[in-house]
């Protein structure tokens, strides 16, 4: 009976160790720190950034050209309306004389042809 007990806790024993070792390395596997190659993703992380500097180096050359075309837009609207002011100006100096003209009886109308020629 002495043996008998004596294999039961050695068995005991044996399954707590077993048991032990059986969920110790499931928590380690939980656990455990995985190395990972990020040679890969640091390469891939320059190329982005060598990518985004480009873009912005892009972007600041288009911001520049867009500011020079902004000031010959600028320069061009006030030469318009400098050229707008003078067709009014003309326009309304044609209504004038073709008033003043409409206005003259036919006798006045060749007196004044003639005058400015003459």
């Amino acid at each position: 009976m002495k043996n008998v007990k004596e294999y039961f806790v050695v068995i005991l024993i044996l399954i707590s160790v077993a048991g032990t070792l059986f969920l110790g390395t499931r928590y380690y596997k939980k656990f455990r720190i995985v190395t990972v190659d990020t040679s890969f993703y640091d390469r891939q992380i320059d190329s982005l950034n060598n990518i985004i500097k480009l873009n912005n180096k892009k972007i600041q050359t288009l911001d520049s050209l867009n500011g020079i075309q902004k000031t010959k837009i600028a320069g061009l609207n006030w030469r318009l309306k400098g050229l707008k002011t003078q067709a009014d100006k003309n326009k309304k100096d044609y209504e004038d004389k073709l008033n003043s003209l409409d206005s003259l009886s036919h006798n006045d109308l060749t007196d004044k042809f003639t005058n400015t020629f003459h």
